[in-house]
């Protein structure tokens, strides 16, 4: 259970680890959560279209700044596109950017966009400098545990369960 603050109402959200990951099977580094209660924010969708090699997508992050992992974690969303250089292939899960804009600590678990509000990736790590590794959504593999949590909590997920636009 995760207690956490919006707009000064506390939220409580049960969150359960994709089971690839928990079993250290696979790098599959994602979980879902549930809220105790709506959100009163405008969702995102998750986009299960997979980005082409060359194809700029979005990182955002709230992480360091500076090389090993200083700076930064000042509640300051930085955002910054990336070209995909590497796709998902057997059990990798993850798809890779390698340009100017990167990942850094901090910058786990927010989402990775194709365009503003479509969501294809968790951000998982990164270097700073020009690599980033994020969770792909679009994999039959995500899409199963979503679908699977969904049903589990009698929630519905943009993109997955329900048509959100």
């Amino acid at each position: 259970i995760v207690d956490f603050v919006i707009e000064q109402v506390v939220y409580k959200a049960t969150c359960k680890q994709a089971p690839l990951y928990r079993d250290h099977i696979e790098d599959h580094d994602m979980a879902l959560c549930k809220t105790d209660k709506k959100l009163t924010i405008k969702p995102a969708k998750i986009d299960k279209k997979a980005p082409k090699i060359g194809q700029y997508v979005i990182l955002t992050g709230y992480g360091c700044v500076k090389e090993g992992g200083t700076g930064g974690n000042d509640g300051i969303l930085r955002v910054g596109k990336a070209k995909v250089s590497k796709l998902p292939a057997g059990k990798d899960h993850w798809f890779y950017t390698q340009d100017r804009s990167a990942l850094c600590f901090g910058d786990s678990g927010g989402p990775s966009m194709s365009s503003k509000h479509s969501v294809i990736g968790v951000n998982s790590r990164g270097n700073i400098k020009d690599l980033s590794l994020m969770t792909a959504l679009f994999t039959p593999e995500s899409i199963q545990f979503m679908e699977s949590f969904a049903q589990e909590q009698g929630v519905d997920i943009c993109g997955i369960t329900k048509d959100c636009r």
